[in-house]
């Protein structure tokens, strides 16, 4: 990796083996500053259901978060599936920012305990900016870690929201990084996260009110036997094509999309 990193817009050539093709690459990268952008996607997908993907917990995500909720309230949409899976975490203070969006003032978002007293503390929402009332699903999985955690536990406790998916990774604890004479360090965990209802989340993680498992192309390999006997071109064709429609299938989001509709139509 560090000999990967240096001077943006230069060139680094990397040497690749491909087992698959028993062959050597050289490729060439152009290096520069990578950009991540917490929020990977913001639409209405329909009747008048608004979709967020966000990816990760980082500095500017609460008024990235803003800003995408401006432009689909705008857009006409009356309520929200807030994809949190595969979302590993980030800033404490930014995953407590993103659920007070959605939470009434005063709300309890998250409590840390320890041994130590003085590192216990506990989150309530502000209601700044607050949206606390049209229907909203959190989509979660195994990917979903830490800050997306403490989101769907504060959605999920204050009867905000549904949380469909499967479990949560188990991860959020508090970790205090003790320097060592050599210069390298412990990581010692010294505190946990809890929901408002006092579940502890490290370990245990968040279970989904709804369980929806993510299929398979369970089909994917058989395909990919019929192709050993076509060309390359059609084989590359026929790939990119299984990938897309791999990409477009969605199962979970399929059914809180319909889940959606049936809490509008209840609600009605």
């Amino acid at each position: 990796v560090k000999m990967m990193r240096g001077e943006p817009r230069t060139i680094v050539t990397l040497t690749i083996w491909r087992e698959k093709d028993e062959k050597i690459l050289d490729v060439p990268i152009k290096r520069d500053i990578i950009k991540i952008h917490s929020i990977k996607k913001a639409a209405i997908l329909e009747e008048k259901i608004g979709y967020i993907r966000l990816v990760e917990f980082q500095e500017k995500t609460p008024r990235d978060l803003e800003e995408a909720l401006k432009k689909l309230e705008a857009e006409g949409m009356d309520s929200l599936i807030l994809d949190l899976r595969n979302n590993p975490g980030g800033l404490l203070d930014v995953a407590a920012s993103v659920a007070e969006k959605f939470l009434p003032k005063d709300a309890t978002i998250v409590s840390i305990k320890s041994r130590t007293p003085t590192q216990n503390a506990v989150f309530k929402a502000r209601g700044d900016f607050s949206r606390p009332s049209f229907p909203m699903i959190v989509l979660v999985n195994e990917g979903s870690a830490s800050g997306s955690e403490i989101v769907a536990g504060a959605i999920q406790d204050n009867k905000r929201g549904i949380i469909l998916g499967t479990k949560t990774f188990g991860k959020a604890s508090v970790q205090t990084v003790i320097p060592l004479r050599d210069g390298s360090a412990l990581r010692l965990t010294s505190a946990s996260y809890f929901t408002p209802n006092g579940k502890m989340i490290r370990n245990q993680g968040i279970v989904p009110d709804v369980v929806v498992e993510k299929e398979e192309m369970r089909n994917r390999a058989e395909k990919a036997d019929i192709f050993k006997t076509l060309d390359k071109k059609i084989e590359e064709t026929r790939e990119k094509t299984l990938k897309k429609d791999e990409i477009e299938r969605d199962n979970q989001l399929e059914r809180a999309l319909d889940l959606m509709k049936a809490l509008k139509v209840y609600k009605s």
